[in-house]
């Protein structure tokens, strides 16, 4: 544990001098174990001006997981880095009632001055969850969430038999995922599937096995429809040869006809949009400035998709396959819509007092040299559509009154102090004029608004520059315009999405395998704030190459967290390792004896 104490401690002092505030991403996600772990990570940009992506912690939640009982975890982190209120900027979290509550809770506590519609303004959502949402509205209606829940409860309770009936309801998409689910289950109907084609030999097989759809990993819905087409003639077969073992119900009541294929090649056309937009937002590329034209540009799709299959309807109306594509269309513009317009809308429906959105969205776009408020006025103001004029409006007044009350002001530039004079003797006349000194006049202090001289300016121009692009101005501007720059480094710190909690799950899993079985959270906190997973290649700074080599071992060799953390695979282990020692005891002491007395021993067994 030496290494991960050491790398809290420079961890620790990298966040203090970080050049923007620490902006929070956290996640819940029950372990293999089982327990129930949150993944807390910081996203923050340190003193080279690289953006930081770093795991804090990962600990266990005992009891009901509530916004209190999270947030209370999440302030624990937060003091042991010494992350005080001044230091914490954003939290970047999924659509869960409960983490409304939990940053309630955490601003309360670090930032007492907050009022309550500051707080709430530093709550965002994580684009790849709304993503997700709208697509799960498309695939299965207004009442996604209600049908998901019954699936799940079935699920849960081991009753398949529910849960296939239930999956019928969905069309095509059902009789997929139960023909999937179908030939998955057991290795001789997988074997038949690979052979289908190719005949008996395994070795031909190209491994385009089928892939099942998953309701917690986005665009599992496009990755199995397009596998399934792509192997659409060996489903084929595979669903006409196939005889079912005994008490097996069989695949009568899963079999696509033309009708069923004809409906999934349209939703997987429908669904690249969805996929395009998560591609979009992921990565280290993206920041929150994209989050905004991202939605936008997913809103309009999906309306031309709409309005696409709401003609063909309407020439057609006989034909079921346009009516339930139209459907789907509805409830996925309608997902969209909700959460585009309440941005706008202020959130009305649940608090009705507010009068903007977290301005944070906007600011991110605008603090980005290379767009400024052009995209707005692009898309909102030149179509000359009344409404969005007013979003626009309130907009700008939004950035505005953040800027004036969080940053302007707040990070004077530090000036170094003049050099001392030099005593001089007393010089001739005209000594002065002749060394051509003069006498210095500074500059009178400027009172330009830092943020109407920037926004006053044109844009730059350059079509490939992205976020790592935007920090550089910035950052050569934070010597001199401290206010502002930090103002747009704390934007750009923020990722789109909060989807490194799920790369930090992802490789938790893999150190929890069956023969760690017992781990307790502490390890598993050591292990992956200490390893590669940590932070991701582009991201990491120097604070990697510090971990000492063999950190895994030395982790191992302390003796009391080695035999807590794997008690379950060290009770074995170590009874077997005993069991050998005391079997090479006694081969030893049978080998090793006096030669005196061996040849006694020859002598007298001989006579």
């Amino acid at each position: 544990m030496n290494a991960f104490i050491s790398k809290k401690q420079q961890l620790r002092e990298d966040l203090h001098h970080s050049r923007s505030r620490i902006s929070i991403s956290f996640d819940l996600w029950t372990s293999p174990n089982p327990y129930a772990i949150l993944g807390v990570v910081a996203m923050w940009i340190d003193t080279t001006g690289m953006r930081r992506v770093t795991a804090l912690g990962m600990r266990r939640i005992y009891g009901e997981h509530t916004g209190e009982n999270l947030g209370s975890v999440v302030l624990e982190l937060l003091e042991e880095y010494d992350i005080s209120g001044d230091q914490i900027g954003y939290f970047m979290l999924d659509n869960a009632s409960a983490n409304d509550t939990a940053v309630e809770f955490i601003l309360k506590d670090l930032c007492p001055w907050m009022k309550s519609k500051q707080r709430r303004h530093r709550r965002l959502r994580c684009l790849g969850h709304v993503i997700n949402l709208c697509c799960q509205a498309f695939l299965m209606g207004r009442n996604c969430e209600k049908y998901l829940a019954k699936l799940e409860k079935h699920h849960q309770r081991g009753d398949y038999t529910k849960v296939e009936e239930l999956w019928k309801k969905f069309g095509c998409l059902g009789r997929l995922h139960n023909l999937v689910r179908y030939i998955r289950l057991t290795p001789q109907r997988r074997e038949e599937f690979a052979t289908i084609i190719i005949g008996g030999d395994l070795s031909q097989f190209d491994g385009l096995e089928l892939i099942q759809n998953n309701s917690t990993r986005w665009n599992s819905w496009f990755y199995s429809i397009t596998r399934a087409l792509n192997v659409r003639e060996r489903l084929e077969l595979f669903s006409a040869r196939h005889v079912p073992g005994k008490g097996s119900v069989g695949i009568a009541n899963f079999k696509l006809d033309g009708q069923h294929w004809f409906e999934l090649e349209k939703i997987e056309l429908a669904l690249k949009d969805f996929y395009a937009a998560t591609l979009l937002s992921e990565g280290k590329k993206t920041s929150l400035a994209d989050w905004f034209s991202t939605l936008d540009c997913l809103l309009r799709e999906i309306s031309e998709t709409k309005d696409h299959y709401h003609d063909i309807h309407t020439e057609d109306d006989n034909n079921f396959t346009w009516k339930y594509l139209q459907g789907c269309a509805d409830a996925a513009w309608l997902k969209c819509v909700e959460y585009y317009n309440n941005q706008q809308l202020n959130w009305q429906n649940r608090f009705p007092e507010d009068t903007d959105l977290p301005p944070a969205y906007y600011a991110a776009q605008i603090l980005d040299p290379y767009r400024k408020w052009g995209w707005f006025r692009q898309e909102w103001v030149l179509h000359g559509d009344e409404e969005k004029k007013r979003w626009f409006e309130n907009a700008q007044l939004a950035v505005k009154h953040l800027w004036e009350t969080e940053y302007k002001g707040r990070y004077p530039v530090e000036m170094l102090p003049p050099p001392a004079r030099k005593e001089r003797d007393p010089d001739p006349a005209f000594d002065r004029q002749r060394e051509h000194k003069r006498i210095r006049i500074d500059a009178p202090v400027s009172t330009t608004d830092l943020y109407e001289q920037y926004i006053s300016t044109d844009r730059l121009h350059n079509e490939e520059a992205g976020c790592n692009e935007a920090i550089a101005y910035w950052l050569s501007r934070y010597d001199s315009q401290r206010d502002l720059a930090r103002f747009a480094l704390d934007m750009f710190a923020i990722s789109p999405m909060s989807d490194e909690c799920e790369r930090l799950f992802s490789s938790a899993k893999l150190t929890i395998v069956d023969r760690r079985g017992r781990l307790k959270a502490d390890i598993i906190e050591a292990c992956e704030c200490l390893g590669p997973g940590m932070e991701s290649p582009k991201l990491r700074g120097t604070a990697i190459s510090r971990i000492p080599p063999g950190w895994f071992f030395t982790l191992q060799n302390t003796a009391k967290e080695w035999q807590a953390g794997y008690q379950g695979l060290t009770d074995r282990n170590w009874r077997r390792v005993e069991r050998c020692k005391k079997r090479e005891e006694i081969a030893r002491k049978k080998l090793v004896v006096e030669p005196s007395s061996s040849v006694v021993e020859d002598d007298g067994e001989n006579a």
